[in-house]
């Protein structure tokens, strides 16, 4: 199940990132020199959901935050995290069964939990949280920029997800899906397992709905868009 909020405080810019992808690279062993440096700028704190409940329920989730919205489907557990968000964040995540399975969704912001959370256990009911007031829903992401992290269930993992301008370090379990928002050129991103060998990490990048790269490897994973 995942429990480990991404570390919202790795976010790095300017000669930040160049100095984590190298100590990254000291334990990845991968290709360095992508994305860029760029300096200055005020800094939003990234948001993590947990859609947990009774295991492998299927779910349809509507989530938005000022500026953009993602359509995701999945199964629980799963944490979706996004990236260079715009809070306040609402979702909207709904039972694709008509059972009483629970689907519960908790909101969390700078390893704060609880700051919302929302259960059913209706038979296609739906779960609504938020972290704050919205007018309504905003257009969908563009581009729309998708990390999906698996493996063995409870593998941890660390590493860093960036663009040209900015990069997140990272830290969580599988299975995670990591929303990027309003990324500004190519995309790449780092992945090590620290769990032990529990068998490989998989990672797919996708771009507007179509994955774009597939990386899969032990103990560490290097993705980039082509």
């Amino acid at each position: 199940m995942p429990g480990r909020l991404t570390i919202l405080g790795g976010r790095l810019r300017g000669s930040a990132i160049a100095g984590a992808i190298a100590g990254l690279c000291g334990a990845i062993i991968a290709a360095c020199g992508i994305g860029g440096t760029v300096g200055g700028g005020s800094i939003q704190p990234e948001i993590s959901l947990r859609v947990q409940g009774t295991a492998n329920t299927p779910f349809t989730a509507l989530i938005t935050d000022t500026v953009a919205s993602w359509t995701v489907n999945g199964v629980t557990p799963v944490a979706i995290v996004i990236l260079n968000v715009n809070p306040p964040v609402r979702v909207y995540a709904t039972k694709l069964v008509g059972n009483s399975a629970i689907l519960t969704v908790q909101t969390v912001s700078s390893g704060v939990y609880d700051m919302g959370v929302a259960s059913t256990d209706a038979p296609f009911g739906t779960a609504v949280t938020q972290t704050g007031m919205l007018d309504g829903i905003a257009p969908p992401a563009d581009p729309d920029a998708r990390f999906y992290v698996k493996g063995s269930a409870g593998e941890s993992f660390n590493g860093l997800i960036q663009d040209l301008n900015i990069g997140f370090a990272l830290d969580d379990f599988v299975r995670t899906i990591f929303l990027f928002e309003h990324p500004t050129g190519r995309v790449d991103g780092f992945f090590n397992l620290t769990s032990g060998d529990l068998g490989p990490l998989d990672v797919d990048l996708a771009i507007g709905g179509t994955v774009v790269a597939n990386a899969s490897g032990a103990p560490s994973v290097q993705i980039r868009a082509p």
